[in-house]
């Protein structure tokens, strides 16, 4: 009989799907927003379309990928899926390892959605039409943290007392993992080895910028949540304590207003205040709009800072890899994350970067000391290889 898994990645401002068919990948769809509405893009190797969709769509797209599998003639029944995966980020040592979805598992994520409320919201809403569509299929729990579950202890920690860090498990978890095995997979079908030293940038809605030492995840930027870090699309990023201390003074958040403005009202739309979409801040920059130019020039100059300090941990670098959304399609942010980083040994050519949009490339110019390239993340195999073990 064949084994049929589904695979979900309820992410921060889209949501993908992809289906397995005895370890083959049969179809696959993102939603995601785009223009002020909804998209899908539905993919497989007969197949490769892009449709308007409406938010209704979009709430409930669990749905309408299965109806999209038995249309395609893929399955007759739900009840022939073996399991279901879902992408989880949520801090703590719970969830360091992929879990098998039980009453156990939802008690400790309701317990961890203050932490990384766009993620565990997402996941929730997903577990939440599951339960219904899919009521008897065994689900599980991947975890986007288990690729730094060996990383060295001091990198772990906060200059927080040890014994309060212990009690409320408050280390550096680090995210993206799964994309980072992904990287750590793939990058030999690319380069042709995996270089020792690695700097990641998993360049999307979200941001991390991965250290990789010998095919092990050793840091990341992200931290106990998914806020710390460079700033993201909404998120703010590393931000003074002491400057959350006088927001709260001055502007009288609570803890759950201040957890939602630092995840949903800053990054790129914050500084902005115009989008959290870079396609739309590069065309309002090119129009003249100095509150682009500056979330923009604000953003690149964080990463170029993370891609400094994980070099300084790795001892130095072999290679830096783009990948996500805007790593894989934007020419112009790899390009400028890149200027000034020669004396790193860091030079891409031009022709090659504009070239390098939604596909693997080397980018880097010939005699570069570091071998500059794009390489598609595919998180959703990573996530089934973890899945199809059980």
């Amino acid at each position: 009989m064949e084994k049929k898994i589904l695979i979900v990645n309820p992410g921060s401002a889209s949501k993908k799907y992809s289906f397995y068919v005895d370890g083959k990948e049969v179809l696959r769809a993102h939603f995601e927003s785009e223009n002020g509405g909804f998209v899908v893009s539905w993919g497989s190797d007969k197949v490769n379309e892009k449709k308007n969709i409406t938010e209704f769509d979009f709430k409930k797209s669990a749905a309408i990928v299965l109806a999209r599998l038995k249309e395609a003639g893929i399955m007759a029944d739900a009840g022939e899926i073996h399991s279901v995966g879902f992408r989880t980020v949520a801090a703590g040592d719970y969830f360091l390892e992929t879990r098998f979805i039980d009453e156990e598992f939802l008690k400790q994520l309701a317990g961890a959605e203050d932490r990384a409320p766009l993620h565990v919201s997402a996941l929730h809403l997903e577990l939440r039409e599951f339960a219904i569509i899919l009521p008897e299929t065994k689900k599980y729990a991947v975890s986007d943290s288990t690729f730094y579950k060996e990383r060295p202890d001091y990198s772990k920690n906060y200059g927080l007392p040890y014994s309060l860090a212990k009690e409320l498990q408050m280390f550096r978890f680090g995210y993206h993992g799964i994309s980072g095995a992904s990287i750590a997979r793939r990058a030999p079908l690319v380069l042709g080895n995996l270089p020792s030293r690695v700097v990641v940038c998993h360049l999307g809605s979200g941001i991390s910028i991965i250290g990789i030492k010998d095919g092990k995840g050793i840091d990341a930027s992200m931290g106990f949540t998914p806020l710390e870090g460079t700033m993201m699309s909404t998120r703010v990023g590393n931000i003074d304590p002491g400057a959350l201390i006088h927001l709260i003074k001055r502007k009288g958040f609570s803890p759950d207003e201040l957890n939602t403005f630092l995840n949903k009202k800053c990054g790129l739309l914050g500084l902005s205040e115009i989008s959290d979409d870079m396609r739309e801040l590069l065309k309002k920059e090119a129009e003249g709009d100095l509150s682009a130019k500056r979330a923009i020039d604000t953003f690149v100059y964080q990463i170029k800072k993370q891609v400094g300090s994980l070099i300084a941990v790795l001892g130095g670098i072999d290679s830096l890899i783009f990948t996500a959304t805007m790593g894989e399609r934007s020419n112009i942010i790899r390009e400028r994350v890149c200027a000034g980083l020669e004396g790193l040994g860091i030079k891409i050519n031009k022709a090659k970067n504009d070239e390098a949009i939604g596909t693997d490339g080397v980018i880097s110019e010939e005699g570069s000391a570091v071998l500059v390239a794009v390489i598609k993340t595919d998180e959703m195999r990573e996530m089934f290889e973890d899945v199809n073990r059980f």
